[in-house]
């Protein structure tokens, strides 16, 4: 899978990013969202499953992301390459969710 060839560092991701949790959130809606191909499943350029463990300690951030389905913001997302190097993914909409007993799948297209 190529997401193209220019990388940026961890500094350029948090220019945009700004925080080192997984998913930020601006005006109660996703803005950005860092990951590794390790732990979510990157499906060509044009789509991303990005997977959140359904557990206790994720639950609020399960409710928080729920609401944002469907929305008309793009979400930025930054792909883990190697230390200290990543990929500029681009914007991508969040239009659904997989829930599991132990995973929920949020499914992310351009």
């Amino acid at each position: 899978m190529v997401f193209g060839d220019k990388t940026i560092s961890w500094a350029e991701v948090l220019k945009t990013h700004r925080t080192q949790t997984a998913v930020q959130f601006q005006s109660n809606k996703v803005f950005s969202i860092i990951c590794s191909p390790e732990q979510n499943k990157l499906v060509g350029e044009r789509k991303i499953v990005y997977s959140i463990p359904n557990k206790k300690q994720y639950l609020k951030l399960i409710a928080e992301m729920k609401p944002c389905i469907g929305s008309t913001d793009p979400v930025n997302f930054f792909i883990k390459k190697d230390k200290n190097v990543w990929i500029d993914a681009g914007f991508y909409n969040l239009i659904s969710f997989i829930e599991s007993d132990s995973y929920i799948d949020f499914v992310f297209e351009k």
